[in-house]
């Protein structure tokens, strides 16, 4: 469930032939284990302090729709994560229901304003309660953001240069260094020579060399900290420092 999870809210949107492609290739998940988490429910319940008042009801996690420009196919989304074109029908809503208010406020017509308040103040009802059910979903699988910030730092002599970026789950590490030594050879102001690689600091502070083909799905926790180390200075550190991280969790 937390890998389909992390897979739609990554995408946002995405198409469920798609889905099922990178739920094999990166988490090993079948198509039939993909589709019983898209039929997934929740039940939310909520009490009042009234005697025997007990409201329970049950929603989707994943919503699946249909869009006629893509031939019928098959989108997935989070619950709070609407398509791009419902998102925009909604918004365009809510701009001329505003648009209106103040018309009708610059022209003295004070009560039909409230009215077209009162209707922003309703359509914006809904949003909020989805967004705070996808938040309970998202605390419950331990996914409170689609973006993980990374923290590569790079040690060159007694000056330390860090770096700190926002990536989706699905960058591979490879991306990461990659940005990580752009980035600090703009710093420099000069290149960076020879190979380099990227170490995960665990809690214990030892620094991991990781597998750099893997994406960020791989490694818990919504802020991660990295080191950039050339070959060299890598070669010299002790052996039981430097293993494969995703080799250890297998």
């Amino acid at each position: 469930m937390r890998e389909t999870l992390l897979l739609v809210a990554d995408y946002r949107e995405i198409p469920l032939k798609r889905l099922i492609q990178l739920g094999e290739e990166i988490f090993g998940l079948s198509p039939r284990t993909i589709r019983n988490h898209l039929s997934k429910t929740v039940t939310a319940s909520f009490k009042l302090k009234l005697p025997k008042f007990k409201k329970e009801f049950k929603f989707k996690v994943f919503p699946v729709g249909f869009y006629e420009r893509r031939k019928g196919e098959k989108i997935v989304y989070f619950i709070d994560h609407v398509p791009i074109r419902q998102a925009i029908i909604y918004l365009a809503s809510v701009a001329l229901l505003s648009l209106t208010a103040i018309m009708l406020i610059l022209r003295g017509d004070l009560s039909r304003a409230m009215w077209a308040i009162l209707a922003i103040l309703i359509s914006a009802l809904g949003p909020a309660i989805v967004s705070f059910l996808a938040y309970c979903v998202r605390c419950a699988e331990n996914i409170p953001d689609n973006k993980v910030t990374c923290i590569i730092k790079y040690r060159e002599r007694k000056k330390d240069i860090i770096i700190r970026a926002g990536f989706r789950r699905g960058t591979r590490l490879s991306e990461v260094k990659e940005y990580a030594i752009r980035e600090i050879a703009s710093r420099r102001g000069r290149p960076l020579r020879g190979d380099h690689h990227l170490l995960f600091i665990g809690e214990d502070g030892r620094g991991v060399k990781v597998n750099e083909v893997k994406r960020l799905y791989s490694l818990d926790g919504q802020v991660l900290h990295f080191e950039l180390v050339s070959s060299r200075k890598l070669s010299k550190r002790s052996p039981q420092k430097t293993f494969n991280l995703f080799e250890e969790c297998s």
